[in-house]
């Protein structure tokens, strides 16, 4: 089964329960519904919102596939590090070498069934680095006429000429139909300080309002995987600090993904 027969029939799925629950099943299903649907108005809440335990079970629940370590479709992942470490190159490679169907260590041990589409949206380089980078990369890691159609780049991006800002709700309206449109594997963010806008980075509720629910948002949107970096305080600001938590500012960064 394809990625688009995949999707289809999971958006189907979702959409069929929950028209059962709001009116009962279509003419087409059989008289007696699937054990998954009721009609209780109590469960017709809409997708995602079960009856019991047991209605989760019934239900024909599609896979999030492991296209990475820790990269997985329709969840996102927080890459975090100290400044200046080489984020940019390590997520660059990785993901040309999954557009161009090579394995790639650490995060790509074995190779893809098939080329991932990678869209990489880039808050920091120029186009004319971007463009640079990718073509020195592309040299070591190769099958470079494979990655140039997989891998697809938002660099210097604007939108009604102001700078691409995913907190602004036009800017993310239009990333999301960008990424409807090309159907990506793996959505890289790259990074969320460059390409969100916000006033208290160590505030909880403005990080998940503003950052994680939009990416969630994102991944479930283009059923895809969402890959952001993100860049933790250095030592001596956050030593006492769990390493989930230690992404610079707000502990929702660790908390929520």
């Amino acid at each position: 089964m394809t990625r688009e027969e995949r999707m289809a029939d999971w958006r189907e799925m979702e959409r069929r329960a929950a028209a059962a629950r709001r009116t009962g099943p279509p003419e087409d299903w059989d008289s007696q519904p699937p054990e998954h649907v009721t009609t209780d108005e109590d469960s017709a809440f809409g997708i995602g919102f079960y009856a019991n335990l047991r209605e989760l079970h019934a239900k024909e629940t599609v896979v999030a596939d492991d296209l990475m370590i820790g990269v997985r479709r329709r969840q996102v992942t927080i890459f975090a590090s100290v400044t200046n470490v080489g984020k940019t190159t390590v997520m660059l490679n990785h993901a040309l070498a999954a557009a161009g169907g090579q394995l790639w260590n650490p995060l790509l041990p074995t190779a893809p069934e098939q080329p991932l589409k990678v869209v990489f949206i880039d808050g920091e380089s120029t186009d004319d680095e971007l463009k640079k980078d990718t073509r020195r990369m592309l040299d070591r890691i190769g099958c470079a006429e494979i990655a140039l159609d997989n891998f697809i780049p938002v660099v210097d991006a604007q939108v009604d000429g102001e700078p691409l800002d995913l907190t602004k709700p036009k800017h993310f309206e239009h990333i999301k139909r960008f990424i409807q449109y090309h159907k990506p594997d793996i959505v890289i963010i790259d990074t969320i300080t460059s390409l969100f806008s916000i006033y208290n980075e160590n505030d909880n509720a403005e990080i998940v309002r503003k950052v994680i629910r939009p990416l969630k948002a994102l991944a479930i949107a283009g059923d895809c995987a969402v890959w952001a970096s993100h860049h933790i305080g250095k030592a001596g600001e956050s030593e006492e600090t769990e390493g989930a938590y230690r992404g610079r500012g707000a502990s929702a960064f660790g908390a929520n993904v």
